[in-house]
């Protein structure tokens, strides 16, 4: 085939493809590119109208949490009844101005309200823009409703702590039915908790969607339909509004009975078709986006357009392409014929030419074909020398670049710092294995993608920009020096600090074409910097806040650091004692001779010995006071020489309290020897007020010797009051507990504490009916509170109130374990409050401490607290203290229920009714004194007496067949048996046997726990005719013990106690 016919067909066949081409990737372009993005541009839109109703929700779910975070409002709703501001206005105005300014600021929300917990879900605060003209208005209480049988009331009261819900979309109900006109609305619940877990109510926020709804329904274009709907696929919004909320109406109607296909597309909500069919059979196009309102609820928003709209584009684009590719085609053939035909010849002889050229034959063109071909000619003649002088140049230079290549990569290869070469495109071309490993394989990598492969951090962990990066800014024709920066890949938990050096590579002419950048890693530099910091870090903080003061001194006595504690102890600054040699600042100045010759020694052993130092001296303050310290010190080598470091550690209380507990063994020994005098003046005493009885009346008809009688009496009793107050020194008198009704005793108290605390303290009582009686010791329990009242006045200088609580308490056993050391069962609650400056949280643990004490020296002794607490242990109870500082303290005193009627005293006879008998009483005292004196006084009475003097021959007789009916014995005596192991021993024998104790000082054989044991009869020294007569006769008078019971148990209570109290005695 000739060449121009090939030419010509050529041609036609050149026009025939690109117009087929051009045609048919106009047609696509078109057809296939127009429908989708018609279609992604409804779900688009879609999407962006769910999104914008999910953002407004989620303001008002942002407000709901923050309100149910508030603190204030929890305390408002928590103290409601209490609650008042600075101009009366009541905890509900507070809430309610808050929700109008909300109402106020945000259109679309409609009602807020807040429903109680209790009271059937009655609303405490309603405020809605149900007022004149849809203006705001503040619900009064009186129109306030109850809400328990609504449902969003009961899913907002079940929802955790802290949560927030978002009801579904429906139409907006009143009392009495569906809102006029129909309000979509959401309705957002938050519970309000206290922050002891108490919910205290639920907050429900009305947000109106009509304007939402009518945004969404405008935005639609023409020819477009859209759709609003649940999760059920029922119509939230609908072109035709009658079928919109058909499950609120009554007359449901869903998406997918029109459009059968969306019943799958609401189980997928991520199937996203592009075309869908109605029930007729006609095709859409669809757009979907979905959206849980607030991770509520879940809408989709649908947008749809007519399928047969796209169709006609698609028609007329294909007419269109096939006839202008029939134009062109015939176009092409009627120029190519003449044209093939003018160009055949001349191109005939340029292949010849060329095919010599490329045989390396020496040619010429023919003439003919015009002054082209000659021209061209000449090039190829030209062409030939040159290409011939440039290849062996080239090589040459290439066999040289290739040499220094080498010798460069070997240099960088055994670099041991990273190195990266990027070229005038911003692309990785070298790297060295140190690169390699510290960032990967980069070669062929732009720039901008190793900037996007690492995070990068300034040295002080701040994000460093992308564009700060060193490699590109040096690639941009930046010089980097000394750069320090961080790098971290992604998504790993690597770091590593660098330090970068980098040229831009710029041509002759000073264009950039490339960059190198050298890397030097610090990281190990870093960490041992870090670790040094914060070892560094560590010890200051331990210095600083160390209780013992820190001094460090050269081996001179120069200060080189001072630590705030010395600051605080001394009171010299740290820039007033660096550089001062210590002892001249600290020691007083007649022991500085001294303490520096010991200092001197240790400094001599320095190097040699590393056992340190320690002393207790005394220094002197800035001020001049002395203050006693103890020293220890240890010497550190450091930089060529040695630091002594000192940590002084002041003794004040330390001193103090040793003289405290020398003061309190000196009591204790005090008391000791008080209670054994007392047992003996006791004795003494019993005889002299027993025989002034019989001696007073013997004289009674001599005026004179009566008037001495009478002297000799009331000096005895004064003897005898003596010796109680000594007891009651010696902390030796025992509980003498009674059912006590805790209500009358706290009233009658109020009359007491008023003028004790003065006018400016108000006293309030707030009793609880039927409040179960205790078993206590009333005096002690009355005592106790009146120390715990005298605290709280000291508390309110400036005056206040105290209130006193009284109510019944049941502790099971969590209750019991909280606190602590409890036992479970039924306690009465008194709880004592003041309004004063609170306890500080850092001493609240001590205040139950013996000797602890915030008052001035002279105005506490420490002591009671720690009393009022052992007496509350001994009764069986538990105190607790709850204090805020600037509220007020409260002590709150658990004292166990009485189990059962309390033991009475018998009514004392009076001298008058003195009563006698005839019975036998086995009298053991070892007093013979005192002894003669009540064998006298029993038979005055009339009773039989046999009396020992020890335990031993009380036995003897018990064991013998005397009678005798009750066993009258002396507590405290000589031998192997006091008197309650002598009467368990004698009941065991004799069992019935009636006994009366008496003794002048008991310690514990008949007092444990600080109470006398029960059914224990105690006639205590000294004691009178008609005292002795009267216990006799409740003795002799008392119910039998069947067996050595409560004696027995008394005497196993004291078990070798028994010498200790002998040797007391």
């Amino acid at each position: 085939m000739k060449l121009s016919t090939r030419l010509m067909l050529a041609m036609v066949a050149l026009v025939l493809v690109t117009t087929a081409v051009l045609g048919f990737l106009n047609y696509r372009g078109i057809v296939e590119l127009l429908i989708p993005r018609t279609v992604a541009r409804l779900q688009t839109h879609a999407q962006l109208n769910a999104l914008l109703m999910d953002a407004q929700l989620r303001g008002t779910h942002a407000d709901a949490t923050s309100a149910q975070a508030s603190v204030a409002l929890q305390d408002l709703l928590a103290r409601r009844p209490d609650v008042a501001g600075p101009n009366g206005v009541n905890w509900r105005t507070r809430i309610e101005d808050r929700f109008v300014a909300e109402l106020a600021a945000k259109p679309s929300c409609a009602i807020l309200r807040i429903i109680g917990a209790e009271d059937d879900g009655l609303e405490l605060v309603r405020v809605d823009r149900l007022g004149p003209q849809g203006s705001i208005r503040v619900v009064p209480p009186g129109e306030l409703t109850r809400r328990g049988d609504r449902a969003y009331f009961k899913q907002g009261m079940a929802l955790p702590r802290g949560e927030v819900a978002i009801s579904r979309v429906e139409l907006n109900r009143h009392a009495t039915g569906l809102e006029i006109p129909h309000t979509p609305t959401v309705r957002t619940m938050a519970p309000i908790d206290a922050a002891d877990g108490q919910r205290l109510g639920l907050l429900v926020i009305n947000t109106s969607l009509s304007s939402l709804f009518d945004r969404v329904r405008s935005s639609v274009d023409a020819g477009d339909t859209i759709y609003v709907i649940n999760e059920t696929g029922d119509y939230l919004v609908h072109p035709d509004r009658a079928q919109e909320f058909g499950f609120d109406l009554g007359r449901p109607r869903r998406i997918q009975d029109d459009f059968p296909a969306f019943a799958g597309l609401l189980k997928d909500q991520d199937a996203t078709p592009s075309v869908i069919e109605d029930a007729g059979g006609r095709s859409f196009g669809i757009g979907i986006g979905w959206v849980r309102l607030a991770d509520g609820p879940l809408i989709g928003v649908v947008e749809m357009r007519d399928y047969a709209s796209l169709g006609s584009v698609q028609t007329a684009v294909r007419n269109s392409t096939l006839a202008g590719g029939a134009v062109a085609m015939l176009i092409a053939i009627l120029i190519a014929v003449p044209l093939a035909r003018s160009l055949t010849r001349p191109l005939v002889r340029i292949t010849r030419s060329v095919q010599a050229f490329a045989r390396g034959e020496k040619f010429e063109l023919a003439p003919g074909g015009g002054h082209e071909i000659k021209l061209l000619a000449d090039a190829f003649e030209q062409m030939t020398s040159e290409s011939k002088r440039r290849a062996i140049a080239f090589a040459e230079e290439a066999e040289e670049r290739s040499r220094l290549a080498g010798v460069l990569q070997n240099t960088i290869d055994n670099m041991v710092d990273p190195v990266l070469v990027a070229d005038a495109r911003g692309m990785v071309i070298l790297t060295n294995p140190a690169s390699r490993a510290m960032f990967g394989a980069l070669t062929g990598t732009s720039v901008l993608n190793t900037t996007r492969a690492f995070d990068r951090f300034t040295p002080d962990g701040k994000p460093l920009a992308a564009d700060k990066a060193p490699l590109l800014r040096a690639s941009l024709g930046e010089t980097i020096e000394n750069f320090e920066f961080i790098v971290q890949p992604i998504g790993s938990g690597r770091r590593s600090y660098l330090i970068a050096n980098g040229r831009p590579l710029l041509s002759d002419n000073g264009d950039v074409q490339g960059a190198v950048m050298v890397y030097h890693d610090i990281t190990q530099k870093k960490k041992a910097e870090e670790a040094l910091r914060r070892s560094e870090q560590m010890a200051r903080a331990i210095v600083d806040t160390a209780l013992d003061a820190f001094v460090q001194i050269d081996a001179l006595a120069t200060i080189t650091e001072w630590s705030p504690h010395a600051e605080l102890m001394f009171g010299w600054k740290r820039t007033d004692a660096i550089g001062r040699n210590v002892f001249q600042l600290l020691i007083p100045p007649d022991q500085l001779e001294q303490r520096t010759g010991e200092f001197a020694q240790f400094a001599a052993t320095l190097g040699r010995d590393t056992s340190g130092f320690r002393v207790e001296i005394e220094a002197v303050r800035r001020d001049g006071t002395p203050i006693p310290i103890e020293v220890a010190m240890t010497a550190l080598y450091r930089d060529g020489s040695f630091v002594i470091n000192a940590f002084l550690r002041d003794l004040t209380e330390k001193i103090a309290f040793e003289e405290q507990l020398r003061q309190s063994q000196k009591m204790e020994s005090i008391g000791q020897l008080t209670g054994g005098i007392a047992h003996d003046f006791n004795n003494m005493l019993t005889v002299i007020t027993g025989t002034i009885d019989i001696i007073s009346d013997g004289v009674a008809d001599q005026p004179h010797l009566a008037a001495i009688a009478r002297l000799i009496s009331e000096a005895a009793d004064r003897g005898a009051e003596l010796t109680r107050l000594l007891l009651a020194f010696a902390r030796k008198q025992p509980l003498r507990p009674d059912e006590t009704d805790v209500n009358g005793l706290v009233a009658g108290l109020q009359s007491l504490l008023r003028p004790t605390l003065g006018e400016q303290i108000e006293v309030e009582t707030v009793l609880a009916d039927d409040v179960w009686p205790i078993y206590v010791d009333r005096g002690q329990l009355e005592s106790a509170l009146v120390n715990l009242a005298v605290n709280a006045r000291d508390a309110m200088p400036n005056g206040g109130k105290l209130t006193l609580e009284t109510c019944n308490i049941i502790v099971d056993q969590e209750f019991a374990r909280r606190l602590g050391n409890v036992d479970v069962g039924a306690y009465v609650m008194i709880a004592i409050t003041d309004s004063g400056c609170g306890i500080p949280e850092a001493i609240r643990g001590k205040v139950f401490d013996p000797f602890f004490t915030t008052k001035e020296i002279g105005k506490g002794t420490g002591l009671g607290l720690s009393m009022v607490y052992g007496f509350i242990k001994q009764s069986g109870g538990h105190i607790t203290l709850y204090s805020e500082e600037g509220a007020g303290t409260t002590f709150r005193l658990y004292l166990p229920r009485a189990a059962a009627e309390a033991e009475r005293d018998a009514p004392a006879a009076s001298e008058q009714g003195a009563i006698g008998g005839t019975e036998t009483i086995l009298v053991v005292e070892d007093d013979a004194m005192v002894r003669s004196y009540v064998n006298a006084q029993l038979k005055s009475l009339g009773y039989t007496p046999i009396s020992v003097g020890n335990a031993t021959a009380a036995l003897s007789i018990c064991d013998s067949d005397t009678r005798f009916d009750l066993l009258f014995t002396d507590v405290v005596m000589p031998g192997p048996f006091n008197g309650v192991q002598l009467a368990a021993e004698m009941t065991r024998r004799r069992p019935g046997l009636k006994v009366l104790f008496t003794s002048g000082y008991s310690e514990n054989a008949l007092i444990h726990n600080d109470r006398i044991d029960s059914g224990i009869l105690l006639l205590s020294k000294p004691y009178r005719r008609i005292d002795l007569a009267r216990m006799v006769r409740q003795a002799l008078s008392a119910v039998p013990d069947t067996g050595s019971g409560e004696h027995a148990a008394a005497a196993e209570r004291i078990g070798d106690g028994a010498e200790a109290a002998r040797a007391i005695v």
